[in-house]
């Protein structure tokens, strides 16, 4: 539920902020500028409404927040495009391109739509400060409502209450308010999910007297979603108590119904049901000649007359109980001291990834640097190890080749270098440890050497060093060659026998 919505009322085409209006669940204040006569005065009012607002929700418990923020409708309008034209920034090329051209005037009954070729036709004398917000968009080939409002005093009031430390909730113009406020669909929305609207809810038309602007401001929506909306002057009338009454006659009515005729070609939508909320002056048709009048217009439409003297306030406190359903999007997204802050986060941390990557860079520099040093190194070694077999390879392009051209030559003429293979140690150690594996033999040595093998045992006898040295000369699978007799030395109860022999040149390895 929002706590407050403030409405704020403009004049000059909606270029001067004229009062603006603070209501509560059971609160209501009222502020109105001093007449201004130029832009400076426009931007003075614009900061005074602000810390207006700002003193009175410091009084209350959401001093920092205003959920809603509701403009007029003064110097707004509302067109259609078709859906491959609903872009914001060529809608703006085309209404600055006419303005440019366009007679300076205050007639609002200029803004109201009419069938011509293109939407800078239809809304030809607009200010050049303006936001669009196109309402339904759909295919290339549909045509969709959009509305075209004044936002420079809005835009200084936002940026001047940012500054105060106030967040807005949301931006809506008073089409927007009526839609929520008075549609029956829009409770049933409320329930539904967010962004679905249900077709067994039928368009329904709202139209709201407004005494003190003199203005009927009328609206289509379904289940409290804009489609389609304007407005249109009406006669106001003074009374002796300085009261404002806005009287509606007959022609107003239909002007009002051949408007909706032209919508309703356009964007192919028909409101069953038209509410019509306020109090007429007494001087013109009556609610009951009004409702008369709107049911031999729209036939087959419902129409429910709702009498109120003062039906913006009223609109705008039915919203605060109403689940927040539409916003004019240019101003309720516009960029805040938050989004200002997200900015500067992100540009810092944009700085520090620049600068780990220029740290990154400056060390991937300094590693290049010692590589270039090493290659220069290495091709100085080479250099000095060519010129060292001959001078002529160091000044050689491709000393590889050249080498290997050398060698091809030598090889021809002495045949190709032959390594002998290794001796088979392994094989012989097997066959000597298979040997020496007797009963009473204890293994002091075995030295293998690339001429001469040599191993020295201890036994008990010397019958049984005999007995050895014959099975190191029979054993299979060993080539050594043994001398006989081994060489015997008696230790005590013990004698050691050396064992020698000699590699045969045939005893290499088996491939």
């Amino acid at each position: 539920m929002s706590d407050r919505v403030c409405y704020i009322r403009r004049s000059d085409r909606g270029a001067v902020i004229r009062s603006a209006l603070l209501l509560g669940e059971r609160s209501e204040d009222r502020w109105d500028a001093e007449p201004v006569a130029d832009a400076m005065g426009a931007e003075s009012a614009a900061f005074d409404a602000a810390d207006w607002i700002r003193s009175r929700l410091a009084e209350t418990r959401s001093a920092k927040r205003l959920d809603t923020l509701c403009l007029d409708v003064d110097g707004a309008a509302c067109s259609w495009v078709r859906g491959r034209d609903a872009d914001a920034e060529l809608i703006r090329s085309s209404i600055e391109g006419a303005s440019l051209q366009a007679e300076v005037g205050s007639d609002d009954e200029a803004l109201d739509p009419i069938q011509t070729p293109g939407i800078a036709d239809r809304l030809p004398r607009l200010g050049r400060e303006l936001d669009f917000d196109v309402l339904a968009e759909g295919d290339a080939d549909t045509r969709a409502a959009v509305i075209a409002a004044p936002d420079a005093p809005a835009r200084l009031l936002i940026d001047r209450l940012d500054a105060l430390g106030v967040r807005i909730g949301r931006v809506v113009t008073l089409w927007h308010a009526m839609a929520e406020a008075w549609d029956p669909g829009a409770r049933a929305a409320s329930t539904d999910r967010a962004g679905i609207v249900s077709t067994d809810h039928p368009p329904v038309a709202v139209v709201v007297i407004d005494p003190e602007d003199g203005r009927l401001v009328w609206s289509w929506s379904r289940q409290g979603r804009l489609l389609a909306c304007g407005s249109m002057r009406l006669r106001r009338l003074r009374s002796d108590t300085r009261s404002v009454h806005a009287e509606v006659r007959e022609h107003d009515i239909a002007r009002l119904a051949g408007d909706w005729l032209g919508w309703s070609a356009q964007i192919g939508v028909s409101p069953s049901r038209v509410v019509v909320v306020g109090t007429p002056a007494p001087g013109g048709m009556s609610p009951g000649e009004i409702g008369r009048a709107l049911t031999r217009a729209w036939p087959n439409a419902v129409v429910d007359l709702i009498g109120h003297d003062d039906p913006i306030a009223e609109t705008l406190r039915r919203t605060l109980d109403a689940r927040p359903i539409n916003a004019f999007r240019p101003l309720s997204e516009r960029p805040t001291r938050t989004h200002r802050a997200a900015f500067r986060w992100t540009a810092v941390m944009l700085l520090l990834a620049a600068a780990c990557i220029a740290a990154f860079a400056a060390g991937l520099f300094a590693r290049a640097s010692d590589t270039r040093r090493i290659i220069a190194q290495v091709r100085q070694e080479r250099t000095e190890a060519l010129g060292a077999i001959d001078p002529q390879l160091a000044l050689d392009p491709l000393p590889v080749i050249r080498l290997n051209e050398r060698i091809s030559q030598i090889e021809r003429r002495t045949g190709a270098l032959q390594v002998d293979p290794p001796r088979p140690v392994m094989q012989e150690l097997e066959a000597i440890s298979f040997v020496l594996g007797m009963p009473g033999v204890s293994v002091d040595l075995i030295e293998i050497g690339d001429t001469l093998v040599t191993v020295k045992v201890r036994v008990g006898s010397i019958a049984e060093a005999e007995q050895l040295s014959q099975a190191l000369q029979s054993v299979g699978g060993s080539d050594l060659q043994w001398r006989r007799p081994p060489g015997v030395e008696s230790r005590g109860n013990e004698y050691i026998a050396t064992y020698t022999a000699l590699w045969p040149e045939r005893a290499r390895a088996r491939p």
